[in-house]
């Protein structure tokens, strides 16, 4: 029942707290996974989309190299300068650059710029009228955070190559009824 802010905290901290018992009483002692731990589990016949939150671009860009899935996962984030640094440090690596609101040749410069692969806009942000400038920066372009089959639609039919959604399962299903897969 304490509330910490997790970069604030030692990990050897977050190893004593119990994430488990609010959620259910059957999850009484589970702990906070370990970046690698979690990987470990999900990264079985998936490609993940890693989104970084905390910590440097040397330190998952050791991790990912040591764990060797370099090329097996996507790492996005809404910290470009993050972005460039691991650029820097795994050219090979597959990037994806969170970004919102505005559409702007300036972001899209940058993006560009940087050799980040992806353009991951929120949804509601992206029309007709603004998408075409990602191709012409030869962007791929992904959306979040997408949970509404009439927003899949228009998101697809606008062009876009990735959705970001709470609801994967629906959406997995709503792609194959409508042959999308």
């Amino acid at each position: 029942s304490t509330a910490y802010s997790i970069e604030s905290v030692t990990f050897e901290v977050t190893q004593k707290l119990d994430v488990g018992a609010w959620k259910d009483p059957k999850f009484k002692g589970e702990k906070i996974p370990t970046l690698e731990d979690a990987l470990k589990t999900i990264q079985k016949g998936s490609v993940t989309l890693l989104e970084r939150k905390t910590g440097s671009a040397l330190d998952h860009a050791k991790l990912l190299e040591r764990m060797g899935l370099v090329e097996d996962l996507i790492v996005q984030s809404f910290d470009w300068d993050f972005l460039a640094a691991m650029r820097t440090w795994l050219p090979e690596a597959k990037l994806a650059a969170l970004s919102g609101k505005e559409v702007t040749e300036e972001k899209l410069n940058d993006i560009q710029r940087l050799g980040i692969d992806i353009a991951v806009w929120r949804h509601s942000d992206l029309t007709p009228q603004n998408f075409p400038m990602f191709a012409k920066h030869g962007l791929e372009v992904w959306v979040y955070t997408v949970d509404e089959p009439a927003d899949w639609k228009q998101m697809v039919d606008l062009g876009v190559t990735g959705l970001i959604t709470d609801k994967p399962a629906e959406l997995r299903k709503w792609l194959k009824e409508n042959g999308y897969e």
